[in-house]
């Protein structure tokens, strides 16, 4: 079995893409924004979520993984900043 973690993890996309590889569990997902955590949740209901910026996370409290993903910001690259994306 290959472990998952996802960072800046959003609604989801990239957990569900690597869960379609063979062998693959998402452990955990991050992510600041509530509604991108429940979002996640509702998508992946086996992975434990933390609601919380990757800043100021004790990672101590998460599980060992064999692959981490860290997606890009999306307060800096996208228009959830609220303006054209950098």
């Amino acid at each position: 079995m290959i472990t998952f973690g996802d960072l800046f993890a959003g609604g989801g996309g990239t957990s569900t893409g690597a869960m379609m590889l063979p062998n693959v569990k998402v452990d955990w997902a991050v992510n600041h924004s509530d509604i991108a955590i429940q979002t996640h949740a509702r998508n992946h209901p086996k992975t434990i979520h933390y609601r919380e910026n990757v800043r100021n996370l004790d990672v101590r409290k998460l599980s060992k993984v064999n692959v981490l993903w860290a997606s890009l910001e999306c307060t800096n690259f996208s228009i959830a900043r609220g303006r054209i994306p950098l």
